[in-house]
């Protein structure tokens, strides 16, 4: 439960500073964070909710365990990227490394999901796989704020 409301904190916060510290550039970015990153967590978060109200249990660790974080940075990163290409910007001629680098995160992303998905037999380790989620998911969320921020206004 503790951990669900540290994010919301800090999501808070920093949209908060974003919005702060310049409203004409950086609104299209709390506006991303809010209804792109946040409520792609939803469903994620909603589980935790459900699964620590009728079992008492609150450890994230499950859930990171099961690979939907992946999905998750999968969709964020994908919908950012595409409104990226569909721009007529290339802000200091980043546009090339900034999507090549998003469509790489995006491939790994889901094949690792399709691989944890679908481990008939197989176990992998749950620890190296709340690890790589959620490094894959920060790393996607970086590359998906380039593109917030690189793309039209």
């Amino acid at each position: 439960m503790y951990i669900v409301l540290t994010i919301l904190s800090i999501f808070v916060i920093v949209i908060l500073i974003i919005i702060l510290r310049n409203i004409e550039k950086n609104i299209k970015l709390a506006n991303w964070l809010m209804f792109g990153v946040l409520l792609a967590l939803v469903p994620i978060i909603f589980d935790y909710l459900i699964t620590y109200m009728s079992t008492g249990s609150n450890e994230i660790s499950i859930f990171l365990s099961k690979g939907e974080l992946f999905i998750v940075s999968v969709a964020i990163s994908a919908n950012a990227c595409g409104s990226y290409i569909a721009s007529k910007t290339d802000s200091y001629g980043l546009k090339p490394l900034i999507t090549g680098s998003s469509i790489i995160l995006i491939i790994i992303s889901s094949l690792l999901f399709a691989a944890i998905s679908t481990a008939y037999g197989q176990s992998y380790d749950p620890v190296k796989i709340q690890f790589i989620s959620v490094l894959m998911f920060l790393l996607n969320l970086g590359a998906s704020a380039g593109c917030i921020l690189l793309g039209d206004k």
